[in-house]
C-alpha cells in the first residue's frame, strides 16, 4: 500500500495498482483511490467499506483487510483451464493472513509479498505416514494403525512393502488402485507395483481399512502375482476381473519369506477416487460418475486400456492423459500408452448430466515411435474404436477410468526478479510453483559479452560495470602461455560454475597431450563492478580422461598439482599459463530466498525457469522446504545452503522428495541439510554438486541418479542416521559419480552395529555397456568402521576410484563390480560374494582379502588383467566361476592360502574345475585317466 498527499490536505490511500490477467491475454487494470471515509473507485473495483472486502474480476479474486490495511485473506478463483495473474504493489499481508487458490485454472501473484507472521495457505488437514509395525499374516486379525483420525477425511498416498514387495526388490512404491468406501467406516484399496526385471513383474496387495472409535485399523487378506506379463494387467481390478489367479504369501511382520506385506503406508487428506470399471465406454454418453459431482471439481488421474478382443486379449494397463482440455463444460483427454514401436491413443470426453458425469470415448488413433505430448488432434493414424458394442478386431478403447477431486490447493509466484520469503508460510495439500516468468511488460534481455584481452593474475581486474554478478553465467574462456603451447592458448571447457549472488568461481580446463592444465577462477561483486582474478593454476599429468570437463583438479588429491600462474604482464614465462578471455552469457535471473521456517505438510514446491530466465531456489532456513515433494524444472536450480549446524536442523522436518529434472542443478552447501527429514534425492538427468563453496561435510543417505545423471567431485557421507541407506541408478544412459563416498557406521565400541550402503544399478545401457561410473573413492575410516557396501541390480558399476573397507567387506548381490584400475581395493579388503560378478579391467593388477562366496557367483579377470585373493571360500552347494580371458593356463588368478580339495571342486575356470599351482595360482592341468 502507498500512501500520498492529496492537495486538499486530506490523506488518501492508493490501495492498488494491478493487472489481471486472464485466459486469452485480457487485461483489466484496476486503480482505486479511497479517502478515509469514503471509496472512490473505478473499474471494476468493488469496496465494502464495513467489512472492508474488495473484489477484481468479476468476484473471482477477493481482499479482505484488517483496519491497518494488512491483508487478512485474498481468494482466486480461476474457471477451469484460465490464469489470473496479480501483478503491480506489494502485497501486506496480516499475520496467520490466508491465501486460498481455487481448485480450477491457474493462480498467479507475481507481486512481492510481505507478511507480519505467517502466511497460510490451502485449508486442509495434516499429512500421515505408519512406519511402526508391519500389517500381520492372518487374514482376520486387524492391526491398529492411526490414532484420533477419521477414515472418511483420509485418501491412502502410496505404500513401502516387505519381502518381495518394495524396497527389498528395489522397485520403488506401491501405488493405489480401485478404492472403494463403505459409508464412511470401511474402505478396501488395491496396492499395485510392477518389478520390471521380469519375475513376477505384477505384484498386489488387498488392503481393508475400517474405523474403530477414533482409530483406524488394517489388514490385507490377499496378495496376488503373476509370473509372466504381469505389467500388462497392472491398473486392472484383480479382484473382479480374475485376471490373475496365483495367490502369494502374505508377510509376517518380520518380514517372511516369499510373501508379500506392508510395512509403511502414507496417507493424505481425503482425495477422492471416482473408478468408472467394467464395461468399455461407448462412443455415447454414458454415466461414469453418479455422486453428485460437478465436473469442475474432478481431474482425469489415469485410465486402462484394452485392445483387441476381449479383456483378458492383450490388455495393456495403466494411460497417461496428456493434452487435457476444459472448454464449454466438456473435459476431454488423450489418453496415451507405448507399445511395441508404436504410441497409441484413446481419446475421451466428460460432461455434465443433471448431477452425474457422463463421459465417451471419441477416437482410436496410433503414431509410429515412442512419442511424448504428441497431440492426436492434429496428426496420427485413424484406428477403430473398441466400445462394448463394438469390440471385434483389433481395436483399442478404454475399460477402467479414475477421476479424482483436484488436490491440491495450487498457487503461483512469479517472479521476473529477486525475492525474499522471510515469514513462515503454512498450510496443506498446497502446491507453490516458483516461475521465473518474465520482466512486467514481457520485455527480457539475453547477450553474450567476451573480453578478448583479459589476461588474468592473482590482482582483481574489472570484468563489467553493466551488469550484476548474479545475473552473469560463465560459459567459455582459453587458458593460455607456453605450457599450453602458444600464446593464443587451447580449447577449453568452463567447469564447476558457482555464483551465490556475490561470489563466483569456476575452474577452466584445457588438454595437452595427455595432461589437463587449468586455472581456478573467481569473480566477486565489488560496488557496481564485478571483478575477475585467477586464483592459482592446476595440473593433472596423467588423468585427463577422469578431469577434463568432468572433475575439478585439486592440488594433493590423486596427485594433481599447482603450477606456476601467469600474471597480466607475463603469462608466456616458461611453462606457466593465465586466463586469457572468458565468455560470459548474461540473462536476467529469477530467484527465491526462503528464510524463514516452512510449516506446510503434505505440500510441495515447483521450481521452473527458461533459456531466458533460470530461476533458482535458495534454502536459506532450517525447515525451508515443504514436507512433501521439491520438483525442479527447465533451466533452474536448488541451492541447499542453509547453516544446518547438526542433524537435526535439515532443511525439512519431513519426508521431502526432491525430485531434479533434466538440466536442473542441485547444489548442497549445508552439511546435514539433508539429514532430518530423511531426504530422497532423484537426479533426471540433472547434476548434484555435493561441496558448494566452502561446505566440507555433506551427507545424504537416499539418492537416485537416473537417465544419465551426474554427481560432481566433492565428498558424500552416507549411512549415518538412515537404516537402509541406499544409492540407485535408474533409468536409460550411463550416469557419473565423481564424488567420493564415506560410509559411515559406529564401530562397536560407539554403540553402532554393521551397517552396509546399497548401491542398486538398473540395466541402464543395452548391450555390456557401462551402467554407473564412479570415479571416486568409496571408503570407511575413523570411528566408522563397521560400514561397508553392497553392489545390487543387475547393472554395471564401474569403479575408476578406490575401495578402503577394512573392517566390513564390501558385498555383491547382483550384476557387475568392475574394478578398472591397478590398485583399485586398498590392501585388507575383502569381498561377499552372494550373486554377480566381481571383474577386473584389462591390463589391471589387483589384490584383496579374503572373499567369501555364498551363492552362485563369478570372477572375470580381462586379458593381460591379474587378480590375487589372500583366501576363499565357497558355501557348500554353490559355485564359482572364473572367467580369464587369457585362457585358462594363464597365471592370472592366483590365492595365497592353500585350498582344500572341497573348495577346488567349487570352483570353475572358464568352465572346468581347476587346480592350485605350488605357488597359489589357478590353472588347468594334470593328467588324464582312462579307465576300459
Amino acid at each position: 500500500m502507498k500512501s500520498v498527499e492529496r492537495g486538499d490536505g486530506v490523506r488518501s490511500r492508493i490501495a492498488s495498482v494491478m493487472s489481471v490477467v486472464g485466459q486469452g491475454a485480457v487485461v483489466a487494470t484496476v486503480i482505486c483511490v479511497a479517502t478515509a471515509s469514503v471509496p472512490v473507485c473505478a473499474g471494476e473495483y468493488v469496496a465494502d467499506t464495513e467489512s472492508r472486502i474488495e473484489s477484481l474480476e468479476n468476484g473471482k479474486i477477493t481482499f479482505a483487510y484488517d483496519g491497518d490495511g494488512a491483508i487478512t485473506n485474498l481468494t482466486m478463483t480461476p474457471d477451469p483451464g484460465e490464469t489470473l495473474t496479480l501483478s503491480g504493489d506489494a502485497l501486506n499481508f496480516a499475520a496467520n493472513a490466508r491465501i486460498i487458490p481455487g481448485q480450477n485454472g491457474t493462480s498467479c501473484i507475481s507481486n512481492a509479498i510481505t507478511c507480519a507472521g505467517t502466511l497460510q495457505i490451502g485449508t486442509l488437514a495434516s499429512n500421515l505416514t505408519w512406519t511402526t509395525t508391519e500389517i500381520g499374516l492372518t487374514t482376520t486379525a486387524y492391526t491398529k494403525l492411526f490414532e484420533n483420525v477419521n477414515l472418511s477425511e483420509i485418501s491412502v498416498v502410496s505404500a513401502v512393502g516387505t519381502s518381495y514387495m518394495a524396497p527389498n526388490a528395489n522397485k520403488g512404491d506401491a501405488l493405489p488402485y480401485f478404492v472403494r468406501r463403505t459409508g464412511d467406516t470401511e474402505m478396501t484399496v488395491e496396492l499395485q507395483q510392477v518389478d520390471t526385471s521380469g519375475y513376477q513383474p505384477l505384484r498386489a496387495l488387498l488392503l481393508e481399512l475400517k474405523q474403530e472409535g477414533t482409530d483406524i485399523y488394517g489388514r490385507v487378506p490377499k496378495a496376488w502375482y503373476s509370473s509372466s506379463n504381469g505389467d500388462r494387467y497392472v491398473g486392472f481390478c484383480l479382484q473382479d476381473t480374475g485376471l490373475i489367479g496365483t495367490y502369494a504369501n502374505i508377510c509376517a511382520p518380520d518380514g517372511g519369506t516369499g510373501g508379500f506385506g506392508i510395512k509403511s503406508l502414507t496417507i493424505c487428506p481425503r482425495r477422492e477416487t471416482f473408478d468408472y470399471i467394467g464395461t468399455f465406454l461407448s462412443d455415447q454418453y454414458d454415466t461414469i460418475v453418479a455422486r453428485n459431482v460437478r465436473i469442475e471439481d474432478l481431474e482425469i488421474a489415469y485410465a486402462c486400456a484394452c485392445y483387441s478382443r476381449s479383456l483378458a486379449s492383450f490388455p495393456k494397463g495403466r494411460m497417461s492423459p496428456h493434452h487435457v482440455k476444459f472448454e464449454n463444460g466438456v473435459l476431454t483427454a488423450q489418453l496415451y500408452n507405448l507399445n511395441d514401436t508404436m504410441t497409441k491413443c484413446v481419446k475421451i470426453a466428460l460432461s455434465q448430466s443433471g448431477n452425474d458425469v457422463v463421459g465417451r470415448a471419441v477416437y482410436a488413433k496410433y503414431a509410429d515411435d515412442h512419442l511424448k505430448e504428441y497431440d492426436f488432434d492434429v496428426e496420427g493414424h485413424n484406428w477403430n474404436l473398441a466400445t462394448e458394442e463394438n469390440f471385434s478386431g483389433y481395436r483399442y478403447g478404454v475399460e477402467m477410468l479414475a477421476l479424482r477431486y483436484k488436490s491440491r490447493n495450487r498457487l503461483t509466484l512469479m517472479t521476473p526478479g529477486w525475492r525474499e520469503i522471510n515469514f513462515p508460510m503454512s498450510g496443506t495439500g498446497v502446491e507453490v510453483t516458483f516461475d521465473a516468468g518474465t520482466t512486467p511488460g514481457g520485455a527480457t534481455e539475453a547477450n553474450v559479452t567476451r573480453s578478448g584481452t583479459l589476461l588474468c593474475g592473482t590482482d582483481w581486474v574489472t570484468l563489467t560495470t553493466a551488469r550484476a554478478l548474479r545475473d552473469i553465467t560463465v560459459v567459455g574462456g582459453r587458458v593460455c602461455g607456453r605450457g599450453c603451447g602458444n600464446a593464443d592458448g587451447i580449447d577449453s571447457v568452463v567447469f564447476d560454475w558457482r555464483n551465490d549472488g556475490e561470489n563466483a568461481s569456476f575452474q577452466v580446463h584445457g588438454k595437452s597431450g595427455e595432461m589437463v592444465k587449468g586455472v581456478d577462477v573467481e569473480m566477486r561483486q565489488n560496488g557496481n563492478a564485478v571483478e575477475i582474478r585467477c586464483a592459482r593454476a592446476v595440473l593433472h599429468r596423467t588423468k585427463w580422461a577422469i578431469y577434463l570437463g568432468r572433475k575439478r583438479v585439486v592440488p594433493g588429491v590423486d596427485g594433481a598439482e599447482n603450477y606456476t600462474l601467469g600474471t597480466s604482464t607475463n603469462y608466456l614465462s616458461a611453462y606457466s599459463y593465465a586466463l586469457k578471455y572468458v565468455e560470459y552469457d548474461i540473462r536476467p535471473s529469477a530467484s527465491i530466498y526462503c528464510t524463514a521456517e516452512n510449516r506446510m505438510t503434505d505440500s510441495a514446491f515447483v521450481i521452473k525457469g527458461d533459456a531466458t530466465r533460470p530461476m533458482s531456489l535458495h534454502i536459506l532456513h532450517k525447515d525451508a522446504l515443504p514436507a512433501g515433494s521439491t520438483d525442479v524444472y527447465g533451466d533452474a536450480e536448488l541451492y541447499a545452503s542453509v547453516d544446518a549446524g547438526n542433524y537435526n536442523n535439515g532443511i525439512s522436518s519431513g519426508l521431502s522428495a526432491i525430485t531434479m529434472h533434466p538440466g536442473t542443478r542441485l547444489y548442497q552447501r549445508g552439511t546435514y541439510v539433508f539429514m532430518r527429514g530423511a531426504q530422497r534425492i532423484v537426479l533426471d538427468s540433472a547434476t548434484i554438486y555435493p561441496q558448494y563453496l566452502d561446505a566440507t561435510v555433506t551427507y545424504a543417505d537416499y539418492v537416485t541418479m537416473s537417465n544419465a545423471s551426474h554427481m560432481a567431485a566433492g565428498e558424500l557421507r552416507s549411512g549415518y542416521r538412515a537404516t537402509n541407506p541406499a544409492w540407485r541408478v535408474a533409468g536409460e544412459g550411463k550416469s557419473v559419480c565423481d564424488t567420493d563416498l564415506r560410509l559411515l557406521a559406529y564401530a562397536s565400541g560407539k554403540g553402532g552395529a554393521e551397517k552396509k550402503v546399497t548401491i542398486d544399478v538398473a540395466d541402464t545401457v543395452a548391450g555390456d555397456g557401462i551402467d554407473f561410473t564412479m570415479n571416486g573413492d568409496i571408503y570407511n575410516d575413523g570411528s566408522y568402521m563397521n560400514a561397508a557396501f553392497i553392489k545390487a541390480g543387475i547393472g554395471t558399476m564401474e569403479m575408476n576410484g578406490t575401495i578402503t573397507c577394512t573392517n566390513v567387506a564390501p558385498g555383491i548381490v547382483e550384476g557387475t563390480l568392475l574394478l578398472n584400475k591397478t590398485d583399485a581395493t586398498i590392501a585388507g579388503v575383502g569381498f561377499d560374494l552372494e550373486g554377480g560378478t566381481l571383474a577386473c579391467a584389462a591390463g589391471t593388477a589387483n589384490a584383496v582379502a579374503a572373499v567369501n562366496v555364498t551363492a552362485d557367483s563369478a570372477i572375470a579377470v580381462g586379458a593381460g588383467a591379474s587378480f590375487t585373493m589372500a583366501n576363499v571360500t565357497v558355501a557348500d552347494g554353490q559355485t564359482l566361476s572364473i572367467e580369464c580371458a587369457d585362457g585358462t593356463s594363464a597365471k592370472a588368478v592366483k590365492v595365497n592360502a592353500t585350498l582344500d580339495g572341497v573348495t577346488l571342486s567349487r570352483i570353475r575356470l572358464n568352465g572346468r574345475r581347476p587346480r592350485q599351482t605350488s605357488d597359489g595360482y589357478l590353472v588347468l592341468g594334470g593328467f588324464m585317466l582312462i579307465v576300459r
